[in-house]
């Protein structure tokens, strides 16, 4: 069975995700992906995901 999260990331309708292998997200900002990613942090925490820090990727 899938898990599925969804999280509330500054927009009214959320964004869903469907865990597999990666989760892309967008921002215009450094200060914008920093409130994301530390939203994905916290919210897979609280469902039992751990991000891999070392397998993440910052593209420009």
């Amino acid at each position: 069975m899938r898990k599925r999260l969804t999280l509330w990331i500054g927009e009214p309708n959320g964004t869903s995700f469907d865990f597999a292998d990666h989760i892309a997200l967008l921002s215009h900002t450094h200060q914008q992906m920093q409130v994301k990613t530390t939203s994905l942090a916290a919210a897979s925490e609280a469902v039992g995901f751990i991000m891999h820090k070392g397998k993440s990727k910052t593209l420009r």
